[in-house]
């Protein structure tokens, strides 16, 4: 009743398996990583500029640092 019978092959053949490295990794996570750290960048920017305005002093020019 419990004696199932096993698969034949019931793993891939070793001979045709890739073994990932730290190399192919970095590889997987910059392909993901790298638009994210755009699209950051660009909204950090922006909501520093949305910021210095909304902080100046009211008659102050609004791009004028000095």
């Amino acid at each position: 009743m419990f004696d199932a019978p096993r698969p034949a092959s019931s793993a891939a053949d070793p001979g045709n398996y890739i073994q990932p490295n730290l190399g192919h990794g970095l590889r997987i996570w910059w392909a993901f990583y790298w638009r994210t750290a755009l699209s950051a960048m660009v909204l950090a920017f922006g909501f520093n500029m949305e910021l210095r305005l909304f902080l100046r002093p009211p008659n102050a020019h609004p791009f004028r640092t000095v």
